[in-house]
């Protein structure tokens, strides 16, 4: 079993993270009056996922994905 098990369930979430932000977006953008503080609470949430999922990505580069997580030795 390798580590890129981790990086599916990595994807996943990151799947599930952008849909969500995309209904939060929509509902800031619909359903709140435009004003400076609509504004500048969408770009602080925009900015903020953005420098979340650069250090992530960041971080998992260094990882080497194809290390195997454990071995099972059934020797006798």
């Amino acid at each position: 079993m390798t580590l890129s098990v981790f990086l599916i369930v990595y994807y996943i979430f990151l799947a599930l993270f952008i849909l969500f932000s995309l209904f939060a977006i929509y509902h800031l953008v619909r359903f709140i009056p435009p004003s400076s503080a609509a504004f500048f609470t969408l770009y602080i949430f925009l900015a903020g996922a953005a420098i979340i999922i650069f250090a992530t990505w960041q971080g998992i580069q260094l990882i080497d994905w194809t290390q195997t997580f454990f071995t099972l030795n059934f020797s006798l």
